[in-house]
């Protein structure tokens, strides 16, 4: 099988190439940069999908049985709107359209589940029919990228699956809850929490993304557009996931919970039912990922160091 992967310099592109490769699939890569550590084992194309799609073919010259678009602007200082709308939107309907052109008609896309309104309620959880309520330009553009693979999906003859996931945990991951706290926990040094710490977080990882993804690749192909939620078995809270961190390093600090509003709101309670029936999809647990984030952390503070 020729698998095509955008994003490849991503975080989860690289770590999907990898996998492909070691399980002897022909792996191809897009990425506006030059790659550098995949470079001796792939072949890459250097493209801005933002570009007219008309020329795409002008640089890649082979027929992929799957697309897998992991291409994203992802939320960061000085992000624009239009950075948003140009590689989340622009891109993925560029892509779609030198898709249909060259015949090729199965892609798997990482959407995101920031989208969704979450509840201050901690028994409410949100299934694949929750309904997007964007809430920044971030996440409605990759609402909207959605959107435009279901229609993609609803007028062609294709297989399209959409996995939403939430957040990424990897030691080269800036930012966020897990590394904040893995941060200040790491440098003995005390940390607030926002909403005093009660609202749940749901994790992932990439070696979980990547089991959903070889399961997706291995089983039958379901027709039109399909959605999946992805994501860690169970949700911690802020409280439980820095107290985790600051045990496991030893660090007498303390942790302060601050009533002061996250700009992540609600209880990330996510039902994993669909995938793991459908797709044989077996989540980690929280406590799992964040041991092996602790892991693979030390080892690469050690290297940084």
């Amino acid at each position: 099988m020729k698998i095509l992967i955008t994003g490849i310099n991503g975080l989860i592109g690289e770590a999907i190439a990898n996998f492909l490769l070691s399980h002897g699939y022909d792996v191809a890569g897009i990425g506006r940069t030059t790659h550098s550590s995949l470079s001796n084992k792939i072949r890459f194309y250097q493209i801005d999908l933002c570009d007219d799609y008309k020329n795409f073919s002008k640089v890649i010259d082979d027929y992929f049985d799957l697309v897998i678009h992991c291409a994203a602007q992802q939320p960061s200082d000085g992000t624009s709107v239009q950075d948003f709308y140009n590689s989340n939107i622009e891109a993925t309907s560029n892509l779609l359209s030198w898709m249909k052109v060259c015949r090729m008609n199965k892609i798997i896309h990482f959407s995101t589940l920031a989208f969704l309104r979450f509840s201050t309620n901690p028994s409410i959880t949100h299934c694949e029919s929750s309904t997007p309520q964007p809430s920044n330009a971030y996440t409605l553009s990759k609402a909207s990228a959605e959107k435009i693979i279901l229609a993609f999906s609803n007028s062609e003859d294709f297989v399209s699956y959409c996995l939403r996931i939430p957040s990424l945990v990897h030691p080269k991951q800036k930012g966020g809850v897990v590394h904040s706290y893995f941060e200040n926990a790491y440098k003995q040094k005390p940390i607030d929490l926002y909403d005093m710490g009660i609202m749940k977080r749901n994790l992932i990882n990439t070696q979980s993304i990547i089991q959903a993804l070889d399961a997706i690749i291995n089983s039958k192909e379901i027709p039109g557009f399909n959605l999946f939620n992805l994501g860690s078995k169970d949700s911690w809270n802020q409280m439980r996931i820095a107290e985790y961190f600051y045990k496991k390093l030893y660090n007498i600090e303390q942790i302060i919970p601050v009533n002061k509003t996250s700009s992540i709101s609600g209880h990330w309670n996510i039902n994993l039912t669909k995938s793991e029936s459908e797709l044989g999809y077996k989540p980690w647990m929280t406590q799992e990922i964040l041991d092996d984030y602790l892991k693979e952390m030390l080892e690469y503070t050690k290297i940084e160091s």
